[in-house]
């Protein structure tokens, strides 16, 4: 549902082609692999020590600055694995996207309401009386 509605919460239509990439967006957020790209792209909150700090707490302030960021590439990592996940989901939805399509008898560039989209996956599970 969250596909269809504007900022304000007005339901919207959506193109056909636009849906695959946003449902696997969507979809991509429940993953492991998802919430480990959330967690690598959220700004890391450093505690500050009270009082003096140790020398070893010194150092490592120094070795690494204020904010250690990224040194071994890992957030590199995870997006490269994100993406081609991503592109998976993008795949496997778009192609059941395209056979409802088929079957109602769309082209994909048709704009869709919610109601719409449910009743064509609806139909793509059961057949016609």
């Amino acid at each position: 549902r969250s596909l269809f509605v504007a900022a304000k919460g007005k339901m919207v239509e959506r193109a056909l082609d636009e849906l695959p990439r946003l449902m696997a967006k969507l979809m991509m957020e429940d993953t492991p692999t998802g919430k480990a790209r959330r967690e690598a792209l959220q700004p890391k909150q450093a505690h500050k020590p009270k009082g003096k700090l140790s020398k070893k707490e010194r150092l490592k302030q120094q070795l690494f600055g204020d904010s250690p960021g990224d040194l071994l590439g890992v957030t590199g990592q995870i997006e490269a694995q994100y993406e081609k996940e991503l592109q998976i989901y993008v795949e496997k939805v778009g192609q059941t996207i395209q056979k409802a399509a088929k079957t109602a008898k769309l082209p994909m560039s048709t704009r869709v309401s919610l109601s719409e989209f449910c009743d064509m996956v609806w139909r793509l599970g059961h057949d016609s009386p």
